[in-house]
């Protein structure tokens, strides 16, 4: 068993655990992101790796398989942070951080972003234009608006199982 004062990191909480491919395991916790670097035997936070303090809650952490961990933060931002350099690329800072990302999920093929806001339903995301847009279904509604969304994954080529926290 670790606590944080072995972990280096600010919180026991710990929200989110992705390996990633050099196998070091990211932290997610309550207030903000640590790894631990199984080679050394060592826990880092982030702020020691880059000189950024990101002190506050995690919503969501993904590795999307090129060599990025994407972080979402409950004060409504989302981060890129590059596995080799640890260099941080902002998005969505001013985000209403009432909605914040609560999920997130990557599919490479189609660079096809996806996250669950904490009571905003589902939403298609676009880090470069900055855009993000309601996930509507073949008729235009909105199925999962208001829904706390709890995982989402693929399950064949052109279906992905989303799961809310109402059972649906």
């Amino acid at each position: 068993n670790y606590f944080k004062e072995d972990m280096n990191i600010r919180s026991n909480i710990i929200r989110y655990l992705v390996c990633d491919s050099k196998n070091r395991i990211w932290i997610g916790s309550g207030n903000g992101i640590g790894l631990y670097d199984n080679e050394s035997g060592k826990f880092l936070t982030l702020d020691i790796l880059v000189g950024e303090q990101l002190d506050t809650k995690v919503g969501g952490l993904l590795d999307d398989g090129s060599g990025t961990i994407w972080a979402s933060f409950r004060d409504g931002h989302l981060v890129a942070i590059d596995q080799e350099t640890f260099k941080i690329r902002e998005y969505y800072k001013d985000y209403n951080t009432s909605d914040y990302f609560a999920r997130i999920w990557f599919e490479p093929e189609r660079n096809l972003y996806l996250s669950a806001l904490f009571n905003g339903g589902l939403v298609y995301l676009d880090p470069e234009q900055g855009t993000i847009t309601p996930f509507k279904d073949q008729s235009g509604k909105l199925p999962f608006e208001g829904k706390v969304i709890k995982g989402i994954t693929k399950v064949s080529e052109n279906d992905i199982c989303i799961a809310s926290e109402d059972g649906g």
